[in-house]
C-alpha cells in the first residue's frame, strides 16, 4: 500500500502523506535547493518499509505521436521500442512509450505515444534519496498520462460525437492542456503560471484559458492531429477559488462545446471516497494516483525493485500457505491410506495366523494318521490362497480325517493337496456293495464307463501304510474299500482311485484304478497303499 506520493513540479516539490481514513494531505513542501533535500532526507530516513510514489507535473517534459510495424514477437517488439524511444529522446534516460491502437489503412501500424522527461536534474536528486534509503517505490508518473487514465475511468470524452476532447485543469504552477482522441493522450502543454497572470494573483482569468486554448488548437493543426472543422469538447476542471469564473462555460464558441467540471465533482465521479468539499486539481491527481493501481511510466527497473520484492511478499505467502495446507491434505491421505493398509496387513495377519491354528488343529485331531505337515498347506503358503481367493483343503482334510478315524489299522504318511486342478470326471456312476473274493486273480475290472467331463476340481492324495499286516490280504483290501465306500458318501467326493494297493500282482477294486506290485515283500509287517480322492462340486447341484 502507498503511504507517500511525492508531487514535483518546477519551482516546489510537494509531500503527501495517507492519513488514517485513507485521504492523502499535504505533509511538507520543499524548493529545489540542497537545503530543502537535506530536510528531505532526514524525512525519509524514518519512513521505514512504506512505498512511494512519484508524480511529475513539469514544463521538461516531451510528447511525440508516431508509429511502428505492428510486429507480435515480444523481443522484435521490445527491440524496435527501444531504438524508437533512443532515437526521438537522445538525451533522456527516462522515457515511455504507450501502444494506442493501429492504423485502419496501410500496413496498420501499431500507433505510439512517446514522452520523455527532457531535464533530469527536476527528479534525480529526490529519486537519490529514496534510493539510498531502500524505498520502495511504487513507480514515476507522468501526470498528464494520469489524466488519460482519469478521463479513461470516467468515460470523459469517449461518447458519441466527443472524439476529440481537450482537459484544462487549473494548478497552482500553471495551466495543464491535454488534448485526447477517444480517451487517448495525444499531446500535453503546462503553460507556467508567471506568463499567464502574477504569481500573487489567486486564479486564471476566463480570457487567459480561452486564449491557450486557441493557441493549442493551433498548435494541434501544425502537429496534424487536428483539422479545419474539427470540433471539440473542451472541459474545464478549477478548484473552489476559480470556479466562479468558468460557471458559465456552458456555451459553444466557435463551434466548440465548453463544460466546467469542478475538481471535486471529477472526485465523486472517480469515487476517490474524498469528503473534503474544497478539493483543488493538484489534491485531485494525487487522491487519484495514491488510490489507483496505475501503469509505471519512468522508474526503471531497478528502482523498483525493493517495492517488487515487497509487492511479492503477499502473493508469495498466500502460495507458502496454499502449498502448506495442500501438504498436509496429501499428508492426512497418506497418513490415511497408510493406516488403512497397516489395518488390512493386520486383518491379513490375523486371517493367516487363524488358517495356521485351524490346520494345526486338524492335524492333531487325526490320531489315526501320521501326517507330513511339509506337505500340507501351512499358514505361510496361504497368503496366496487368501489373496488369489483360491480354495484351501481345510473342508477335504476335515472330510478325511473323519473317516480316518474309523480305521485304526491305516496309518497315513503323506498327504499331498492339489487345487484348482482340470480333471475328465466320470458324468455317471452308480454304488453297489463290492464282493471281495477269496483269490485276488478273480477280482474283476470295476471300471464303469460314461462320458468323461473336464471340471475344475481339488485332488487329495493320501500315502501310508496298513500295519500290522498279518498276511490278510482280504482284510487289507475290506478296510481300503470300506475307506472308499465311505467316502463316495460325500456329496462333495468325485472319485476316488487306488494308485496303489496291498494285494499282490494287481486288482483293481471298486473305486476302479491301477494297482500297484506288491514291493514290500511277502514277509513285511506292513503294506503300502496309495489313494487319490477327487472333490469338485456337489452332484447334487
Amino acid at each position: 500500500m502507498t503511504g507517500y506520493v511525492l508531487y514535483l513540479c518546477a519551482d516546489r516539490v510537494s509531500l503527501y502523506r495517507r492519513s488514517t481514513d485513507g485521504c492523502f494531505l499535504k505533509f511538507d513542501e520543499f524548493t529545489h535547493d540542497a537545503q530543502s533535500i537535506g530536510r528531505f532526507n532526514e524525512i525519509v530516513a524514518q519512513w521505514g518499509g512504506v512505498a512511494a510514489k512519484i508524480i511529475l507535473d513539469v514544463v521538461e517534459e516531451e510528447f511525440q505521436v508516431t508509429t511502428i510495424p505492428h510486429i507480435r514477437s515480444g523481443s522484435a517488439r521490445k527491440s524496435i521500442l527501444e531504438r524508437t524511444l533512443k532515437r526521438a529522446f537522445r538525451t533522456s534516460s527516462f522515457t515511455y512509450a504507450q501502444r494506442q491502437g493501429r492504423d485502419k489503412d496501410g500496413r496498420k501500424d501499431d500507433r505510439l505515444l512517446l514522452c520523455a522527461l527532457m531535464n533530469e536534474g527536476v527528479l534525480v536528486p529526490w529519486l537519490d534519496v529514496f534510493l539510498t534509503h531502500n524505498i520502495s517505490i511504487a513507480g514515476i508518473f507522468s501526470l498528464p498520462i494520469v489524466s488519460a487514465e482519469m478521463v479513461q475511468w470516467i468515460g470523459l470524452g469517449q461518447g458519441r460525437g466527443q472524439r476529440r476532447t481537450i482537459l484544462v485543469t487549473t494548478l497552482e504552477s500553471g495551466l495543464r492542456i491535454s488534448f485526447f482522441v477517444k480517451g487517448r493522450l495525444k499531446i500535453s502543454r503546462l503553460i507556467a503560471l508567471d506568463s499567464v497572470v502574477a504569481k500573487e494573483a489567486v486564479s486564471v482569468s476566463r480570457s487567459h484559458v480561452l486564449a491557450e486554448i486557441e493557441k493549442t488548437k493551433k498548435y494541434l493543426g501544425r502537429l496534424r492531429l487536428l483539422s479545419t472543422g474539427d470540433s471539440l469538447n473542451i472541459y474545464v476542471v478549477s478548484d473552489h477559488r476559480s470556479e466562479e469564473l468558468f460557471s458559465a462555460l456552458g456555451e459553444v464558441v466557435h463551434g466548440d462545446t465548453y463544460a466546467a467540471v469542478t475538481a471535486t465533482e471529477l472526485a465523486n465521479a472517480l469515487q476517490l471516497g474524498i469528503k473534503n468539499s474544497n478539493q483543488d486539481c493538484e489534491s485531485l491527481f494525487i487522491q487519484f494516483a495514491g488510490h489507483r493501481e496505475l501503469t509505471n511510466h519512468y522508474a526503471r527497473p531497478d528502482h523498483m525493485r525493493c517495492y517488487m520484492v515487497r509487492a511479492m511478499k503477499r502473493p508469495l505467502l498466500a502460495t507458502c500457505v496454499t502449498a502448506l495446507f495442500a501438504a498436509l491434505v496429501f499428508s492426512s491421505v497418506n497418513t490415511l491410506n497408510a493406516w488403512q493398509l497397516g489395518t488390512e496387513r493386520i486383518s491379513l495377519q490375523q486371517k493367516i495366523e487363524r488358517l495356521g491354528k485351524q490346520h494345526m488343529a486338524l492335524l492333531s485331531a487325526m490320531p489315526a494318521s501320521d501326517i507330513n505337515a511339509q506337505n500340507v498347506k501351512s499358514g505361510v503358503e496361504a497368503i496366496d490362497i487368501l489373496k488369489n481367493r483360491k480354495s484351501t483343503p481345510l473342508p477335504e482334510m476335515l472330510s478325511i480325517s473323519k473317516e480316518l478315524s474309523a480305521f485304526k489299522a491305516m496309518k497315513v504318511d503323506l498327504f499331498r493337496w492339489q487345487g484348482d486342478q482340470s480333471r475328465a470326471i466320470e458324468s455317471t456312476r452308480e454304488s453297489a456293495p463290492v464282493v471281495v473274493p477269496v483269490d485276488p486273480t478273480e477280482i474283476p475290472d470295476a471300471s464303469i464307463g460314461g462320458d468323461a467331463l473336464q471340471e475344475r476340481v481339488d485332488v487329495v492324495t493320501l500315502e501310508g501304510a496298513i500295519e500290522p499286516f498279518k498276511g490278510d490280504f482280504r482284510g487289507a483290501m475290506a478296510t481300503l474299500q470300506g475307506l472308499s465306500q465311505r467316502l463316495n458318501s460325500y456329496a462333495t467326493v468325485r472319485d476316488v482311485t487306488f494308485i496303489v494297493t496291498p494285494i499282490k500282482n494287481g486288482v483293481s477294486g471298486e473305486a476302479g484304478g491301477r494297482v500297484g506290485m506288491d514291493v514290500d515283500g511277502p514277509g513285511s509287517q506292513s503294506k503300502k497303499f496309495s489313494i487319490e480322492v477327487v472333490f469338485g462340486n456337489s452332484r447334487d447341484s
